[in-house]
């Protein structure tokens, strides 16, 4: 029930994505947007930059993290239902693996990362107007 937050109000290159109780700040507001072929970029409104997987890893733990849109596989997603108005959140480099609260954890500031689709509820998101 949290959301997914720049890590402290960050908006540089680098910063980790964790996720956070909602506050309404724009660390914490997202704009999805369609790139072609189902793919999405998801762009920080405070940043300006987007959500990528970290140097187009492909391992359990990867860094999710904002960084200038380059139009990186890694910085595109594919959106799966599952279900109740959930989603799986898929880089396209990645398919097999989906953002990931760490550790199955409730907490404020726990790392998003990427991880297999394991259909945890810590691997799904909903999409929610701020």
């Amino acid at each position: 029930g949290k959301a997914m937050d720049a890590s402290n109000q960050g908006t540089a290159n680098g910063t980790q994505i964790i996720q956070w109780a909602y506050g309404g700040g724009n660390n914490q507001r997202w704009t999805v947007t369609d790139r072609g072929n189902n793919q999405y970029s998801i762009i920080g409104v405070q940043s300006g930059r987007c959500v990528e997987v970290s140097n187009w890893g492909t391992a359990n733990g990867t860094k999710v993290q904002l960084w200038d849109w380059l139009n990186g596989t890694n910085q595109k997603f594919t959106f799966a239902a599952t279900s109740g108005g959930y989603y799986r959140i898929m880089p396209t480099h990645a398919t097999g693996s989906c953002l990931d609260v760490s550790g199955v954890s409730t907490a404020d500031g726990a790392l998003v990362h990427l991880w297999q689709w394991l259909n945890g509820n810590n691997q799904q998101w909903a999409f929610q107007a701020p």
